[in-house]
């Protein structure tokens, strides 16, 4: 299954999103099939997603054949102009060996250009989002985008956001974070009001290397853990004979 979308550059506001798979919709291959997604958001103001799975039942989900996911946030001029948008409720998922692989670049704007972004309940059935394998490899690499405000973040994890892998498969997370006032973390995890944020892995490794901003500013950090509203924790857990490595590169304006 080969999937690539183009958000309208002709956009003027929201959501010219390159991919979208929403409530009820589904993206599944069976036997050794391969998932390809590439998703480019295009112009206008905000929301503007390379690729976007989100709400209930919205399902990505392979049984034997990897599954790769591309999104680049548009051209925009304000907010959220995201890279790859997995929420409220959504699930990417992987048996049989696959393997999954996320790469998302934030767009340009203003702030929240994240490269990846996995959090979100579903607010009505309280289904967490999701990132899971049961014996393959997850590789989630990101890129903030290009902003003049603040949360230009590689990879953020948030609001109940979960990467669950097991049978020692291995957990690979890489941000990069970007320009702006504030707050371009590498990677970020955030519980706020949302219990169940976690990276967890049973027997198999967790390698989580951010690389924060270089712009000036305040809270360049290369990896952080934060619970912004003080109401839920952030777990990072790995089990039986699996290590976990947090490295993390400050910018060179981080107090």
């Amino acid at each position: 299954i080969s999937i690539t979308g183009f958000g309208s550059t002709a956009g003027t506001t929201t959501g010219n999103s390159g991919v979208i798979v929403n409530t009820d919709a589904s993206v599944v291959s069976t036997g050794s099939a391969k998932i390809t997604i590439n998703g480019t958001g295009g112009s206008g103001t905000s929301f503007n997603v390379g690729f976007s799975v989100q709400n209930d039942n919205a399902l990505v989900s392979s049984a034997g054949g990897d599954i790769s996911i591309i999104g680049m946030g548009g051209a925009a001029t304000t907010t959220s102009n995201v890279g790859i948008l997995a929420g409220n409720g959504a699930r990417v998922q992987a048996t049989g060996g696959a393997k999954i692989g996320l790469n998302g670049t934030g767009g340009t704007g203003t702030s929240f250009l994240f490269g990846v972004s996995i959090g979100g309940f579903n607010p009505t059935t309280l289904v967490p989002t999701t990132i899971t394998s049961d014996s393959g490899d997850i590789t989630i690499t990101g890129f903030g985008g290009t902003g003049s405000g603040f949360g230009q973040i590689g990879v953020n994890t948030a609001n109940g956001g979960q990467i669950i892998a097991a049978n020692a498969a291995k957990i690979t997370i890489a941000g990069t974070g970007s320009t702006g006032t504030s707050d371009n973390y590498g990677v970020g995890f955030d519980g706020a009001n949302v219990a169940g944020t976690k990276v967890q892995s049973a027997n198999g490794n967790i390698d989580i290397t951010g690389t924060a901003g270089t712009s000036a500013g305040t809270d360049m950090d290369g990896v952080r853990f934060e619970n912004s509203l003080g109401a839920q924790p952030v777990s990072i857990v790995t089990t039986g004979s699996g290590q976990l490595t947090v490295t993390g590169t400050a910018g060179n304006a981080d107090p």
